[in-house]
């Protein structure tokens, strides 16, 4: 009697011990999967944010720069450009020493994005011109920059609003006109006129700054004209127009926002969603704005791209932690599992 009194003492001591050895098991592996999926939430967070400050970061330095680059452009230019107008070659009777000076000086800048220096009659009438071809009987005189000529003195120098060109090598494109006055004598005697194509200055000092290729870029002006855009119908179209015409989830919200921000003359980025042109889809979207300042006004740089694209070199690292996390799981739910077997064996 003793001994079978002892050997069901002891069966049941197995017994006891195979349960509590499934218990262990199975909350140490209800503890590890929480635990790492908890801190694969967490840090996975934690870097996501982390991701896209430093894309913020990097989309803000990156449109400053061009933006400060075009700034420095137009001060270089400036002083180029009012050193030709006083040259006393520009009103000698002589058609073609006039040709001359103008012709040396685009092939200083013609690789720029100085389109071409044109020199106007006192009746706003094209008189030189750097580009080739006969001048075309095209006044200018009801242009801004010719009439702030008229009563301006010598050495000053105009920037005009963004305008569509009439003639030269940028005629039907968006330029910034820039003029000075032709004083002889203290009469006015005609205007020094160039062209700064906006589409060049974009290409030259703000694309090579892209970040993503899906890295979308827009030059407005104040009153929110589209002047550069790499999605053509865009261009020319009021975007508080446009969006009106075309809402979209949240559009009348999105609208408030951007005019709010985009009337000052600061700089700054929001995380907006709006469609993700040219595809038109709702993205989570980065846009940074910047002012590009000449002469008295300025124009406004928008740099967006869209979140995903930020994270998408990222994902393969999600995905390397979520197998490992997998793997890790179910390597503990195996052990669990042989290690039942195990016991069940031992008792019988």
């Amino acid at each position: 009697m003793a001994f079978m009194a002892s050997k069901i003492r002891s069966a049941t001591f197995k017994d006891n011990r195979l349960h509590s050895l499934k218990v262990l098991f199975f909350f140490v592996s209800i503890t590890i999967l929480i635990t790492a999926g908890t801190a694969y939430y967490v840090l996975g967070s934690s870097a996501r944010k982390a991701l896209i400050a430093v894309a913020q970061t990097r989309e803000m330095q990156h449109a400053k720069t061009g933006s400060a680059a075009i700034s420095s452009f137009f001060q270089l230019y400036q002083n180029s450009f009012l050193v030709l107008a006083q040259d006393e070659n520009l009103m000698s009777p002589n058609d073609a020493t006039r040709q001359n000076e103008l012709d040396q000086f685009i092939k200083i800048w013609r690789k720029t994005i100085v389109g071409e220096v044109i020199l106007l009659d006192k009746n706003g009438y094209l008189k030189n011109a750097s580009f080739p071809g006969p001048l075309e009987k095209v006044s200018l005189a009801n242009r801004d920059y010719f009439q702030w000529a008229k009563t301006a003195k010598q050495g000053h120098f105009f920037i005009g609003e963004p305008l569509v060109a009439k003639a030269g090598v940028f005629k039907d494109q968006y330029i910034l006109p820039v003029a000075t006055p032709i004083i002889v004598n203290d009469h006015f005697e005609g205007v020094l006129t160039s062209s700064i194509s906006i589409t060049k200055l974009a290409e030259n000092y703000i694309l090579p700054l892209q970040i993503s290729p899906k890295t979308r870029v827009y030059i407005i002006n104040p009153k929110q004209v589209v002047l550069y855009t790499d999605d053509p119908q865009f261009l020319g179209l009021n975007y508080s127009t446009y969006v009106k015409t075309h809402p979209f989830l949240g559009s009348s919200i999105v609208l408030n926002i951007f005019e709010e921000k985009i009337a000052s003359t600061e700089s700054g980025q929001l995380d907006l969603m709006i469609p993700d042109f040219p595809e038109k889809k709702l993205a989570e979207t980065i846009l940074t704005y910047v002012p590009i300042f000449y002469d008295k006004s300025h124009l406004i740089l928008i740099v967006t791209i869209p979140t995903d694209e930020v994270l998408g070199f990222f994902a393969p690292i999600y995905i390397n932690q979520l197998a490992f996390l997998f793997a890790a799981f179910f390597s503990i739910l195996i052990l669990t599992i042989a290690l039942i077997r195990f016991g069940s064996k031992q008792k019988t």
